[in-house]
């Protein structure tokens, strides 16, 4: 009788693990590309030029003057500096996704010089690949404001609503003279539990235009905030570990900000933010 409830344990636990196990459906960290002459992007990935310059995305690799280029050596995807201003997509390899499913994506992001760049990027997992449709897409992640020049995390949940090929997209629209966007370690895995999912975080930012008070509230617990200008100035910082935190912006001049705020789990968040008297 033990050996009998001791064999359906296990395969209780065995199909428990079955129907909770994950699936990398794209891994790329550059790092088996070489650096060089002309354009280099991962195989089966496609770089679509919209403003036909002279720049789109290529590799950085870590070299004597820049040992930090990458975040895992020596390679890394690189948006290149633009005269005309970037409107550059990156896109991966498609990969079957199904309609309603839960799927993480995970990547790493830096600017190189924030003293003189200020990139704009957004990132979104779309079906369409036509430059259309590109162009149009929703985003899942935007920062119309770039300036960490240290690597920092973005997590985000997609749910397709249809079952097709779709592919991950980077895209580039940094106004003309802007330096470099840099990307890496890139995943996107499937499927995801609820439990395991760090991207149910709910956040409200309010009131929006605001001339007094800020009124921060996450479901995730909040480590730091920091509201940055135009400029790439950080004008304000916060460091508390809360799940709402009330912001006093009322000595800060009126114009345009971004908020910007990182939860317990190192994920960033940006939201604009516009400061009236």
């Amino acid at each position: 009788m033990k050996k009998k409830l001791h064999i359906i344990l296990m395969l209780n636990l065995m199909l428990s693990v079955a129907m909770n196990a994950q699936t990398t459906l794209i891994s790329e960290n550059f790092d088996k590309l070489i650096a060089g002459p002309g354009q280099q992007i991962p195989l089966k990935w496609t770089a679509k030029n919209a403003n036909n310059d002279f720049a789109s995305w290529d590799i950085i690799a870590n070299n004597a003057n820049n040992p930090n280029n990458s975040l895992s050596a020596p390679n890394a995807g690189v948006m290149p500096f633009g005269i005309d201003g970037n409107n550059d997509f990156l896109l991966t390899q498609m990969v079957s996704l199904k309609k309603g499913v839960s799927y993480k994506v995970r990547f790493w992001y830096k600017t190189v010089s924030a003293a003189t760049s200020f990139e704009k990027m957004s990132v979104f997992v779309i079906s369409d690949t036509t430059l259309a449709a590109l162009k149009t897409a929703s985003t899942n992640f935007t920062n119309d404001l770039i300036t960490n020049t240290e690597f920092e995390k973005v997590e985000f949940v997609f749910k397709p609503t249809v079952d097709a090929p779709h592919a991950l997209v980077f895209h580039s629209y940094s106004d003309p003279i802007m330096f470099l966007t840099v990307i890496d370690d890139i995943e996107l895995v499937s499927p995801i539990t609820a439990s395991s999912d760090p991207e149910t975080i709910q956040l409200s930012v309010a009131p929006n235009p605001v001339n007094d008070v800020l009124d921060i509230r996450s479901n995730a617990l909040i480590e730091e905030v920091w509201l940055i200008d135009v400029q790439g100035r950080v004008v304000l910082n916060n460091r508390q570990t809360a799940t709402q935190l009330m912001l006093d912006v009322s000595k800060i001049e009126v114009g345009n900000y971004l908020l910007r705020i990182k939860n317990a789990d190192g994920q960033t968040i940006s939201k604009k933010i516009a400061i009236q008297k």
